[in-house]
């Protein structure tokens, strides 16, 4: 215990000292996204977990071809809402990013993994990710981040 006490202190002070170089030489780090809520999507919504453990989390960052993107926004908008109430289902947001337009990230977060599954077989799903090959600038992004629990 004590030497993840160590460890994490000594990851904090490193980290510290970087941000300070980088401060103090004008070139403060920018995260590499910033997100914000979709102005032409509904609003972010989501559970209480209660158990976080178990649930499936998935992130995906998606770079959509400008001529394209009302069309994924309205793609989009068609898998909302059934998402959001399909059984299982804490979290379905679509973010973003601020800088970029035609930048978005969906956020999903699910009870546990076969409902995810569930989602994934579910026609408006499928119908979306089928119209979706032809909107995209570049490979997605994915991030499947577990749940930490900090004592």
């Amino acid at each position: 215990m004590k030497k993840r006490k160590a460890a994490w202190w000594v990851a904090l002070i490193l980290g510290a000292l970087a941000l300070g170089v980088f401060v103090a030489r004008g070139q403060a780090p920018t995260p590499p996204y910033h997100l914000q809520a979709a102005a032409d999507l509904p609003a972010p919504a989501s559970q209480t977990i209660t158990t976080p453990g178990d649930t499936t989390n998935t992130l995906v960052r998606l770079s959509i071809k400008p001529a394209q993107r009302q069309r994924f926004v309205e793609a989009i908008r068609g898998v909302l809402e059934p998402s959001r109430q399909a059984e299982g289902c804490l979290v379905f947001d679509v973010y973003q990013q601020r800088d970029d337009a035609n930048a978005f990230v969906v956020y999903e977060r699910w009870a546990d993994a076969p409902a995810h599954q569930r989602h994934l077989a579910t026609p408006y799903t499928a119908a979306f990710l089928a119209q979706l090959n032809g909107m995209l600038a570049q490979a997605p992004e994915t991030l499947e981040p577990r749940d930490l629990v900090m004592p």
